[in-house]
């Protein structure tokens, strides 16, 4: 990188007819190089970080979802055997993945998020590739209506659901990763924007909105602290994100009985992630499934995919990997239940939070990688994000 530097900085200052003497037009020079290296990298190792994790998580877990907690030696061998080559089946992804494709394709056609655009695109995937996706009970119903509608009016089909209630699932918060790496030099209203507007194409109820929200709000705020070189603290990190979830403006209204009570659920349930992060440090996965929750509905996934990141962080008995990615995975897969789902977004932090590099820098061994499937596609989607980004 240094010889990099050194040449762009020897054409730079020829370009500007600078005298490469000059000590000070050297220096700002290089410092100006190096931000330019370092935010290419941010970007990214960041963008493959978040969506290739999001990919592992989604196609180890895959395997063990709607089962009980698991026994950490299960994934572990499972990973041990995939790095060291003895397993080269490749691992199916679920409909978090594929919903998440869909978004990438849709954003990249249209060069902006087109509500009717991505209606189709999740359409289409859903009956051409979608029975083996293990997709949840009502979005089939969206889909439907949205067909014989030609996708006109996107939003209304899924408001309808439930008497009007809407989805309480975690279905818009397993795909808003795309989302979010899109939308990460948006203003704020932009951001809430195009997290809700997404979302609600499936899902309307105030529990999986805020889900959607919070699960975008950490990839935001993961990616600031990566930028600017802060050290994660779980209080602070928590906090922050539930100030971001209550100055939402965009469609949510918290003077209203129903936003208010889904955000008092998420606040209570993050004071819980709090408890057993800092005060009960090695708590039982029946102890955190009790508290936490470990199924569909975005109220008892997306504080546990939290959960999951943070506590992957450091250490933790029982899982030798020093990788938080992998370690997440294995929490994941050991708390049972929507082990893809949570694994997919607690996994999607964790790697944005260490960074995937596409070189031997990389604390993902490339065989856990390759054996997803679509993991060529997903990285080719991480590239046009990362330059889309640098551009803005």
């Amino acid at each position: 990188m240094i010889a990099m530097i050194a040449k762009d900085v020897s054409c730079l200052l020829r370009y500007v007819g600078s005298d490469v003497h000059d000590i000070t037009v050297r220096f700002q020079v290089i410092r100006r190089l190096k931000r330019t290296y370092l935010l290419t990298m941010d970007y990214l190792s960041f963008c493959r970080g978040v969506l290739i994790g999001g990919l592992m998580g989604d196609c180890y877990g895959f395997l063990y979802e709607g089962k009980p907690a698991v026994n950490y030696s299960t994934p572990l061998e499972l990973l041990q055997r995939s790095i060291n080559g003895f397993d080269t089946k490749q691992l199916m992804y679920s409909d978090d993945t594929q919903m998440s494709l869909a978004i990438l394709r849709s954003l990249r056609a249209r060069n902006s998020f087109d509500a009717e655009h991505l209606a189709k695109e999740f359409t289409t995937d859903y009956f051409e590739n979608g029975s083996h996706r293990c997709y949840g009970g009502s979005v089939g119903r969206t889909f439907y209506s949205l067909k014989m509608m030609n996708y006109k009016d996107p939003y209304a089909h899924a408001a309808d659901l439930f008497n009007g209630t809407g989805s309480y699932g975690n279905g818009g918060a397993m795909r808003i990763a795309p989302a979010a790496l899109y939308g990460l030099r948006y203003s704020k209203r932009e951001f809430e924007k195009i997290i809700i507007d997404v979302t609600r194409l499936t899902h309307t109820h105030p529990l999986a909105i805020c889900g959607a929200l919070l699960q975008a709000y950490a990839i935001q705020m993961i990616f600031s602290l990566i930028h600017d070189h802060i050290q994660l603290d779980y209080v602070t990190f928590i906090d922050n994100l539930l100030e971001k979830l209550e100055k939402t403006e965009y469609f949510v209204n918290f003077k209203q009985p129903n936003w208010l009570e889904a955000l008092d659920a998420y606040k209570e349930k993050l004071q819980i992630v709090k408890y057993l992060l800092i005060d009960d440090k090695q708590p039982s996965v029946t102890n955190i499934v009790d508290r936490l929750g470990n199924d569909l509905k975005a109220i008892n996934s997306v504080p546990s995919a939290l959960y999951v990141f943070l506590r992957s962080l450091k250490p933790i008995d029982g899982i030798e990997f020093d990788s938080p990615p992998l370690r997440s995975i294995v929490l994941s897969i050991g708390l049972g239940g929507d082990t893809d789902t949570i694994g997919c977004m607690a996994t999607a932090l964790a790697g944005g939070y260490i960074g995937i590099p596409n070189d031997s820098n990389s604390t993902i061994p490339r065989n856990i990688i390759t054996l997803c499937e679509s993991y060529e596609e997903i990285e080719e989607y991480a590239s046009w994000l990362s330059n889309r980004l640098q551009i803005r």
